[in-house]
């Protein structure tokens, strides 16, 4: 029998009850960690204290998940899609972006990692990272690549705390820094291969399309876009790219994992060739694909 539900009441009840809420997924963390068997989870557990910043990266996310069945019949405004105005293609005021470039360094390590163990980067030539943040992903690939050079392309707010960082990590001069916005500026020319890490399932297909083209038009004939974030399952769901990150997108009101099939779609709609989906350690942290933009010269 179907139970009226006074949603809003829920949700009020359920925010006042966060704190258990948060104390109840931390001791499970905790006692997850310490107790499961199962390697992959073994695996994610060996960076425990990355990945647990990651998971209790904010409470909103929490207060949203308060109610699922709210979240799910769209019966509440989730907090979480007002909270990144750079989503929505908004002005990120400085605090913001701040916070942002904080979270996105702090998953890019692990997202870097996998990258790199997937062999999909050249010896030599320029990387642009779109949507780079303050260079984390970058800075991890030209270490292990002393041949390569980069170009960091984000939102001006979001650069801003660039210099520092690369002076830091001593890559002033192999890093040029490119402020703009995909949705208006076209990305500058000068890479042979252009990085999207978790970028595209903040975003719909509409806007994934509007970066893919823009990427395809600054890619010289040859060049390779590689793109790495979580990624559902397709036919057979997952755990992470479907359940967690399908219903993180949901709160967000914005973007969705994708299968690799789609990405091959998008890909190939783009007018990229050799989509390919490159083995991973950690599919559940992040999958990487690669596809080349074809020597258009030859075809004619």
């Amino acid at each position: 029998m179907p139970v009226d539900l006074d949603t809003g009441a829920l949700v009020q009840r359920s925010k006042r009850a966060a704190p258990l809420w948060r104390r109840v997924w931390d001791g499970f963390l905790d006692w997850k960690l310490a107790k499961t068997a199962d390697p992959a989870f073994q695996a994610w557990a060996a960076r425990t204290p990355l990945v647990r910043r990651l998971v209790r990266h904010h409470a909103l996310f929490y207060r949203d998940m308060a109610v699922p069945v709210a979240l799910l019949r769209g019966n509440t405004r989730p907090e979480r899609a007002d909270y990144w105005a750079y989503v929505a293609g908004g002005d990120v005021p400085e605090a913001e972006a701040a916070q942002y470039s904080r979270l996105m360094a702090t998953s890019q390590a692990m997202v870097a990692a996998e990258v790199l163990g997937s062999g999909s980067l050249p010896n030599h030539g320029t990387v642009m990272d779109v949507g780079g943040g303050t260079g984390a992903f970058l800075t991890a690939a030209l270490r292990a690549t002393p041949g390569l050079k980069g170009i960091l392309f984000d939102l001006p707010t979001v650069v801003e705390g660039a210099p520092k960082h690369l002076e830091n990590a001593g890559l002033s001069e192999r890093i040029q820094i490119a402020p703009g916005s995909f949705r208006t500026d076209a990305l500058p020319k000068g890479a042979d291969l252009i990085s999207l890490i978790r970028v595209l399932y903040d975003h719909d297909d509409g806007v994934v399309r509007q970066i893919l083209a823009a990427v395809f038009e600054a890619l010289p004939s040859g060049g390779k876009v590689i793109l790495s974030e979580p990624m559902s399952g397709g036919r057979h769901p997952s755990r992470s790219g479907d359940a967690y990150f399908g219903v993180y997108t949901l709160a967000m009101t914005t973007g969705r994992p994708r299968s690799p099939e789609r990405h091959h779609a998008l890909l190939e709609e783009a007018g990229f060739q050799r989509a390919r989906l490159l083995p991973a350690c950690q599919p559940h942290i992040t999958r990487t694909i690669t596809a080349v933009k074809p020597n258009i010269l030859k075809a004619i």
